[in-house]
């Protein structure tokens, strides 16, 4: 956006904002005075904010590409919604829900107008961009993929030092202070009331599972050879789940990690239950969580660990997700409407640029931010009172490093710590799954398995009777099969 835009005044931001208004009076794809509406909805976090058409993002969006761009919740029924033709002119999806809508023939098929996404392309690359083909069709933009870690084992420094402790390296080492944080009393209360490990569910576990030469349960990656493996079948499975079930049983974890929640594990290790838990940056170092770990108990001190070295001295990696499993298209009906699908294209063009894409990452420059001496970003005051909404209008994504850096540099070491371990990105999230396949019933069955193998409540000689059974009984060999079909198709593997 042109520098005159990034610094509205405020009768252009009245103006627009009665511009805005004012497009709720309706028409044929948008208001009463002519001006297009684009009604977006980028779904996750971005549903539980109402519309606000007074933000300075949707204004200075508004007036760049000549439309009115207005952000909503995802209907509750996205199939009914797109069937009925009054869905959100941009949606978000995944590609289950994807396939479902391209057979239906209720998306916008993009292969058209696949030339005048050239901004689009150039900034999340066209590998990326081909993600969003299905069946021969450009059916959804992928956003800009990262693919970073934001989880670590973090650990009380100040128990270490209460009990002469290092940092742990290895599983050996971190066993030995598992149990030390458990018997010999690391806050010096003279009471047996501290475990070594808390978390929630398998989830508890996640640091770990590189360490033994796997990504954990469910994962579905890209090996060495190019080609897509399951991770139930990988070598190391047996040995890291003997491994928890040893932690567990010799009573150096939570008991309760299968019933808590994610923050109310965090919570417990924050009023000093535990003195290791498995937890994103955002949820111990983000001003609000670190304030509450100080009035929880001001004398502990938490501090990240590294990933631990396999058994040969190779280094580990985390599991990662990938960020393409999150896509957004366009509905079918849009068909004909030209000028509101070159208004579209023009949206997502625009916050593809690197001034745009800075526009709805910071906001207005002089109001939002400064620049600094070397033209960094410089938050001010109203960037923490009106960003929280900023991501809304991010639908080709961000760069989260550059976003960080300006949003975050109190939390930089933290962050910055996350994301330098190993990662290691899977798939699952990403594949349409095959006809016969519920992979809801297969995960449900393969959760309940494995919290009985990591416990104890059934034998590790049983591990490939479960995984024969998950396989044949529940089609999870069909998921793998598709799997690496899917990945062939998009040119992740060969």
């Amino acid at each position: 956006m042109a520098s005159s835009k990034r610094t509205l005044s405020a009768a252009a931001l009245l103006v627009s904002a009665t511009l805005v208004l004012a497009a709720c009076s309706g028409g044929e794809g948008g208001s009463g005075d002519g001006t297009i509406e684009l009604r977006i909805a980028v779904g996750g976090a971005a549903d539980n904010h109402e519309t606000e058409p007074e933000s300075p993002i949707a204004i200075g969006l508004s007036e760049e590409i000549g439309a009115t761009v207005l952000h909503e919740p995802t209907p509750e029924d996205l199939s009914a919604s797109l069937a009925a033709g009054d869905s959100p002119d941009l949606f978000r999806v995944d590609r289950n829900q994807l396939q479902t809508y391209v057979d239906q023939g209720l998306v916008l098929d993009l292969t058209p107008y696949e030339d005048q996404l050239g901004d689009y392309v150039s900034y999340v690359g066209q590998e990326t961009a081909d993600l969003g083909w299905m069946d021969g069709e450009l059916a959804a933009i992928t956003p800009y993929v990262n693919n970073t870690n934001d989880h670590t084992f973090w650990i009380r420094q100040d128990w270490l030092d209460n009990l002469d402790l290092e940092a742990p390296t290895t599983v050996e080492e971190f066993r030995e202070v598992l149990r030390a944080f458990t018997e010999d009393d690391p806050d010096g209360n003279g009471q047996n009331d501290t475990y070594g490990l808390t978390g929630a569910s398998v989830a508890s576990f996640a640091p770990l599972w590189g360490a033994f030469g796997t990504p954990g349960p469910g994962r579905l990656y890209v090996g060495d050879d190019g080609q897509a493996h399951a991770s139930y079948e990988d070598e190391g499975m047996v040995d890291a789940i003997e491994y928890i079930n040893d932690i567990q049983e010799a009573g150096f974890v939570d008991p309760d990690i299968y019933t808590l929640e994610g923050l109310d594990a965090r919570d417990r290790g924050f009023q000093g239950l535990a003195g290791v838990m498995a937890q994103s940056w955002t949820g111990v170092k983000k001003e609000q969580a670190a304030e509450l770990a100080v009035a929880s108990n001001p004398d502990a001190e938490w501090v990240q660990l590294d990933l631990f070295t396999q058994e040969d001295g190779s280094p580990s990696s985390i599991a990662v997700g990938t960020d393409a499993a999150v896509m957004y298209a366009l509905p079918a009906t849009l068909a004909g409407q030209d000028e509101k699908i070159q208004k579209l294209i023009d949206l997502i063009n625009y916050v593809s640029t690197p001034e745009g894409n800075e526009f709805v990452m910071f906001g207005v420059e002089g109001t939002h931010y400064e620049r600094g001496a070397d033209d960094e970003i410089v938050p001010l005051p109203a960037m923490a009172e009106e960003g929280g909404t900023f991501f809304i209008y991010q639908v080709s994504g961000r760069e989260e490093v550059p976003y960080l850096t300006a949003k975050f540099p109190d939390q930089q070491p933290y962050w910055e710590r996350a994301h330098a371990q190993e990662v290691l990105v899977t798939w699952e999230d990403f594949i349409v799954s095959p006809e016969g396949y519920n992979r809801a019933d297969a995960d449900r069955f393969a959760e309940d398995q494995m919290i009985q193998f990591l416990t104890g409540q059934q034998p590790v000689s049983g591990y490939e009777a479960f995984v024969e059974k998950l396989n044949d009984d529940f089609g999870y060999a069909l998921f793998v099969e598709a799997a690496a079909e899917q990945l062939d198709e998009v040119g992740v593997t060969g």
